[in-house]
């Protein structure tokens, strides 16, 4: 295994798997509402991604961005969309709904490949028509069983999906774009705290340190796994990290059932198995589309050696 693979594999399991045991680190902020929550994350986000801009000195591809108009509406946007993502997210889990959020994470692959489908004209494969079919059929028997729709699942797959088709209509980055998003986001941020501040309501306390501590670590929080996942990005083939994003959902699953408790019952378990099935599917089919088209690039870099 070379260098390159071996450290990618190593941030791929660190961010993910951060992501997936997220959810005990919003639990201790249980006493503060979802919106603080929000806000803190943002600004202190903000300030650490400043930090760490200062640090690799990436101000020019800031500056680009907020200069021009296109960019600069499309990560407001994206801002918008992932901060209703966050809220969506924050608030579920306090309020004992993890194993919604994990179904959204395991849903969120397999609605990305129906966005590209009607936002890029991608052409699907059989094979992932199949799988969003099971998609389909696993959200549908939910419903039919629990009578209503998994809506924090649902949220938080197309926030998450929108998100991404906004950010990949955009050239920056993806740390410099969470910048951007969060300098655009943080004026309002730091407006809703003044204004708790000011009804007596603000979270951070003059005696409770630890809430203090934990309310300046969502920006840590936030802004620590993504790092580490575009360092496993740059290293690893698109299909291997798509096989990774999965153990962020399965952990927040086992901890939903075996740490918090949460009811997993018969209509559940038979749409997680449904849904599993599906990302099996999909990960398969684009295992072998992008074995195929390596093969591809190699027999003609092959005929452009014969003939040259």
């Amino acid at each position: 295994m070379d260098k390159d693979y071996r450290d990618g594999t190593f941030f791929a399991l660190a961010a993910f798997g951060f992501w997936g045991l997220v959810p005990i680190f919003f639990k201790q902020l249980a006493s503060v509402g979802p919106w603080e929550i929000l806000a803190d994350r943002v600004f202190w986000s903000f300030i650490l991604l400043m930090l760490w801009l200062a640090v690799k000195s990436q101000w020019l591809e800031i500056k680009a961005a907020l200069t021009d108009p296109k960019q600069r509406l499309l990560l407001f946007c994206s801002a918008c969309v992932i901060a209703a993502n966050w809220v969506i997210f924050i608030w579920a889990v306090n309020a004992g709904r993890i194993l919604e959020t994990s179904l959204g994470y395991y849903i969120n692959p397999l609605l990305n490949i129906v966005l590209g489908m009607v936002f890029f004209q991608e052409r699907l494969r059989p094979l992932q028509w199949l799988a969003v079919a099971l998609a389909v059929i696993g959200v549908s028997y939910q419903v039919i069983e629990l009578g209503h729709l998994p809506w924090v699942s649902l949220a938080l797959a197309f926030s998450f999906g929108i998100y991404g088709l906004l950010r990949k209509k955009t050239t920056v980055s993806a740390v410099a774009g969470l910048s951007v998003e969060t300098l655009l986001l943080s004026p309002l941020a730091l407006l809703y705290l003044a204004w708790l501040g000011w009804r007596g309501d603000w979270g951070f306390s003059d005696t409770d340190h630890w809430l203090n501590f934990l309310l300046i670590s969502t920006g840590l929080v936030t802004t620590l796994p993504l790092l580490w996942f575009t360092a496993a990005a740059r290293r690893l083939p698109l299909s291997t990290l798509g096989f990774w994003q999965y153990l962020g959902p399965t952990l927040s699953m086992l901890i939903a059932v075996w740490v918090y408790e949460e009811t997993f019952g018969p209509a559940r378990q038979v749409t997680f198995i449904i849904i599993w099935i599906a990302l099996a599917i999909f990960t398969l089919d684009s295992w072998r589309y992008a074995s195929q088209q390596r093969r591809i690039r190699r027999q003609q870099l092959a005929a452009l050696s014969a003939e040259g």
